[in-house]
C-alpha cells in the first residue's frame, strides 16, 4: 500500500476541520459566515483580548491566519461588508488600515467562545492527552521549520 505523503494528510485534516467549523457555526449560531470567516473573527476578538489598546491591522491577520495578503484583504471585505469589523486608515501612515470590531461582533464573543471550545472538544474527542501533547508538538516543529 502507497504512503500518502504528510503534507497531503495535513491539508485533508484542514479541510475537514474547515468543513466541520463551517457546519457547526451554522448549525449552532445561525450566522451568515463561513467557517474561515469566523475563525478569523474568533481570532481577532482573541487579539483584542489579550492585547487590549493595542492596534491590529491587516498584516496582523496575514500572520495569524497564515494567508496572504490577497486572501486577507478579501476576508476582511467580507466580514465588514456583514457588519462584523470596521476598518480605518490608520492617521500616522495613511497606506496602513486599522480593524476594529464592531458591536455586533463583541455581542457575539461568548457565543463565538462557546462555539470553538466545543468545537476543541469533539476534534480532541478522538485522541488522548499524549496524543495531543505529541500531535501539538509535531505540528509546531513542521510550522517553525517551514517558516524559517
Amino acid at each position: 500500500m502507497e504512503k500518502t505523503p504528510i503534507g497531503l494528510q495535513i491539508k485533508q485534516t484542514s479541510h475537514c476541520i474547515r468543513r466541520y467549523i463551517d457546519e457547526y457555526i451554522n448549525k449552532n449560531l445561525n450566522l451568515d459566515f463561513t467557517g474561515t470567516e469566523g475563525l478569523a473573527l474568533g481570532r481577532i476578538m482573541a487579539f483584542f483580548k489579550n492585547h487590549p489598546g493595542e492596534i491590529l491591522n491587516p498584516c496582523d491577520v496575514v500572520g495569524f491566519m497564515n494567508i496572504n495578503k490577497s486572501a486577507a484583504s478579501k476576508l476582511l471585505t467580507n466580514l465588514e461588508s456583514k457588519g462584523y469589523i470596521e476598518t480605518f486608515k490608520d492617521e500616522e501612515d495613511g497606506r496602513s488600515k486599522k480593524i476594529l470590531l464592531t458591536q455586533k461582533s463583541i455581542e457575539l464573543k461568548d457565543e463565538f467562545q462557546k462555539c470553538f471550545n466545543s468545537i476543541d472538544k469533539e476534534i480532541e474527542s478522538c485522541l488522548s492527552n499524549k496524543d495531543i501533547e505529541d500531535l501539538t508538538r509535531l505540528l509546531n516543529t513542521i510550522q517553525s521549520h517551514l517558516a524559517d
